[in-house]
């Protein structure tokens, strides 16, 4: 009997590990987890004109600015899509190169920098 209560009381835990890592619980990195996905997440929040999820988007240094890049970036011809060309990664700091398709027209070798912050990466300006 002891047995069984126990494999039970293991059964039941490791089922509640399993659930916390694929719902993210207990993680903080809700973020995005890769250079990569922090600019999609920034353009696709400047695509849509969302100003929350922009400044979510962004790093630290720039958030409270975000609503400048909606009126800058996002504000002077209508962004279609982008391609990335390249990440560079050096620790918590990356730079992607990127395009961004237009009506009409591509800007190509675009650099941003992009910083790992809390756990996650976040869009952070030009890459000097």
């Amino acid at each position: 009997m002891r047995l069984t209560t126990m494999r039970r009381i293991a059964t039941v835990g490791a089922l509640t590990a399993a659930a916390m890592l694929t719902s993210g619980c207990g993680s903080s990195n809700d973020g995005p987890q890769t250079p990569k996905d922090a600019v999609n997440a920034f353009y696709k929040a400047g695509m849509d004109d969302d100003a929350d999820a922009l400044a979510d988007a962004t790093c630290s240094k720039y958030a409270d600015r975000a609503s400048e890049a909606l009126s800058g970036i996002f504000g002077e011809d209508r962004i279609l899509s982008i391609e990335i060309a390249s990440v560079k990664e050096n620790g918590t700091t990356a730079v992607v190169n990127l395009s961004e398709h237009k009506d009409g027209a591509t800007s190509s070798n675009i650099l941003y920098t992009v910083v790992k912050e809390d756990g996650h990466w976040a869009w952070c300006g030009d890459a000097d």
